[in-house]
């Protein structure tokens, strides 16, 4: 990490040690030099020009980039606190975003304009923006999520976390209100997105910082107390470090992302709206974990089988492009918490790298139930002929006390597929409804350590063979279809096991 960002952490703490009292002067002369030179939005102001010399990824760790008024781009060194400015040619535009992917001379930007259009520019000065694609009608926050985007929404619909882009909303609300104003991607994972809003009810200088999940969109985490808290642009620098921007007090804040308490650090031309991390510092996660059912929509196509002679429809594999919905699958697998005493991650179901060193399920073979770490649940169980059962599982937690959900699945009819209901007679002659859903959204509030967890009470039917039981762990609750699939975005943390269950006798199964 740059030795101006350790400084700058430090600076903003109550005590400064000696050794560092030169740099922290020059840094402080760099911030007067900077605040001299606010009162024009488009000259330099910035002791070296960015232009001076061909900067590397190293180079680039600290700066992030802020759009002004739709039209001027600033460079700003979150080191430093130095910016250079530059004007944008063609529409005006009212967000920005960094994509990772993208080819020519950094940085590349991507913008949205009010009205839906997507535009790109690379290099600073930055080339004339050219439409390249389609937002969200009316965006007011962008970011990049690797390969992907994700936008919120403002009028006509307010508070919608958008992805893909301009396609479909997927739920929940990133702003209170329909406030707000940013979002950005922890480039660590720990926080996933995180989106500025202002709550409802609320003076308009007041808001807070949340978490938001990209399954569905909702707001988790909040973290609204204390600090500077209207944050109209969110970007994490190179070296992880969160920063906003202060339209009302021309200001840049490096924001404690666990707290949302900002602490005022750089001036910044005013009115600067929306802030981009550098395409250095792109969002990237732990690799994911994921199940290991069978699952006949895999990249190859291939037929599997669940049983002997009964095609497998478990949605296992992630990826929206076979066709079919998404397998669940958990970006953060050992960051926050898990199933059992150890979570192994993949890059798909079907698809290396895997930390297993084979695939979770292999197509070609038919061969599937491959993850070697499913460890979490308490076996033998109990699932007696239409009678209420439970039993024990195990979380491992990590990370701080938050609501975490737990879904589980039985093919009790074994026939290749989850969500199905059906009834059943029980001992006193008893119509009863059994859901293959079983356990639907158990809500655990829990901190760190090992906890043994018993699932609520459910209906059960012995089918005296083998049958695919899954069980998820998640931020969010399981989306509303049942069928044990997951989220186009996934689950920000946790992991899914999955089990094919073997009969022991007298209604046991492991």
């Amino acid at each position: 990490m740059s030795r101006y960002g350790i400084v700058l952490r430090r600076f903003t703490k109550s005590s400064i040690e000696p050794r560092h009292i030169g740099v922290v002067l020059a840094t402080l002369l760099v911030i007067a030099a900077t605040a001299l030179g606010s009162s024009n939005q488009t000259e330099t102001h910035s002791l070296v020009s960015a232009q001076s010399h061909v900067l590397d990824c190293d180079d680039r760790n600290c700066l992030i980039w802020g759009l002004q008024a739709g039209n001027i781009l600033h460079q700003i060194n979150t080191c430093t606190g130095a910016v250079v400015s530059a004007p944008l040619t063609g529409p005006a535009v009212n967000t920005i975003a960094a994509d990772p992917l993208a080819t020519g001379p950094l940085p590349n930007l991507v913008y949205g304009a009010s009205g839906g259009g997507r535009h790109c520019t690379s290099g600073f000065p930055p080339t004339p923006l050219t439409a390249c694609g389609l937002v969200a009608n009316n965006t007011n926050g962008l970011t990049q999520d690797g390969p992907g985007f994700f936008a919120a929404g403002d009028t006509p619909n307010p508070g919608t976390l958008f992805s893909p882009i301009g396609i479909r909303g997927v739920g929940g609300n990133a702003y209170l209100g329909g406030g707000g104003s940013d979002l950005a991607c922890d480039p660590s994972g720990k926080f996933g997105l995180i989106g500025e809003a202002r709550m409802s009810g609320v003076p308009l200088g007041d808001g807070g910082l949340y978490t938001i999940s990209r399954g569905n969109g909702a707001q988790l985490n909040p973290r609204p107390a204390g600090g500077r808290q209207t944050f109209s642009g969110l970007a994490f620098d190179g070296n992880g470090l969160l920063w906003g921007s202060d339209v009302f007090g021309a200001m840049l804040n490096q924001i404690n992302p666990a707290t949302g308490i900002g602490v005022p650090a750089f001036p910044i031309p005013a009115g600067m709206l929306d802030l981009a991390s550098d395409p250095c510092a792109s969002c990237v996660d732990d690799p994911p974990d994921l199940g290991d059912a069978p699952d006949s929509t895999n990249h190859t196509t291939a037929t599997m089988t669940a049983y002997a002679g009964v095609t497998a429809s478990f949605p296992t594999v992630r990826d929206i492009g076979t066709g079919a919905p998404p397998g669940p699958f958990h970006r953060l697998g050992s960051g926050d918490s898990w199933l059992g005493p150890a979570v192994t991650a993949e890059q798909d179901a079907d698809q290396l790298p895997d930390a297993d060193g084979v695939t979770n399920i292999d197509p070609l073979s038919d061969t599937s139930d491959r993850d070697g770490a499913d460890d979490g649940v308490s076996f033998p169980i109990s699932l007696p002929p239409c009678q209420t059962t439970s039993f024990n599982y195990v979380i491992r937690v990590l990370g701080g006390t938050r609501d975490r959900y737990t879904n589980v699945w039985f093919d009790f009819n074994r026939n290749g597929q989850w969500g199905d209901t059906f009834t059943c007679v029980d001992s006193s002659s008893t119509v009863q409804t059994v859901h293959e859903w079983a356990v639907q959204d158990q809500l655990t509030t829990l901190g760190p350590g090992t906890h043994t967890i018993t699932t609520p009470l459910f209906y059960s039917v012995d089918p005296g063979e083998n049958m695919w039981m899954r069980i998820t762990l998640g931020e969010i609750p399981s989306p509303a279809a049942g069928d044990g699939s997951g989220y186009e975005g996934g689950y920000e943390i946790g992991e899914t096991e999955d089990y094919l269950i073997f009969p022991r006798g007298g209604s046991l199964y492991e």
